[in-house]
């Protein structure tokens, strides 16, 4: 999330070029702070997420880890919308 920031930096200004008229090198950078936090706050809950449902799958998985961790990666990874 953090490496694409200035990539979503670009693409949010381009989509509000037409009512903005500062210039793209000028309006990329506003907001940068925010959305970085976003990503930071984000990618903890996630992180935080597959580590819940990991220790759920545990039961499922019979005390496999690796098993688990993917079955917990997946899985948050569906609730948050990334798959």
């Amino acid at each position: 999330g953090i490496i694409m920031n200035p990539i979503s930096s670009v693409l949010e200004a381009s989509n509000a070029g037409h009512m903005n008229p500062e210039a793209m090198s000028t309006r990329w950078m506003r907001g940068y702070v925010p959305r970085g936090g976003r990503e930071i706050i984000f990618g903890l809950g996630l992180n935080q997420m597959s580590d819940y449902f990991e220790e759920r799958a545990q039961v499922l998985t019979g005390g496999d880890g690796m098993m688990a961790n993917a079955i917990g990666s997946l899985v948050a990874g569906v609730v948050s919308g990334y798959l």
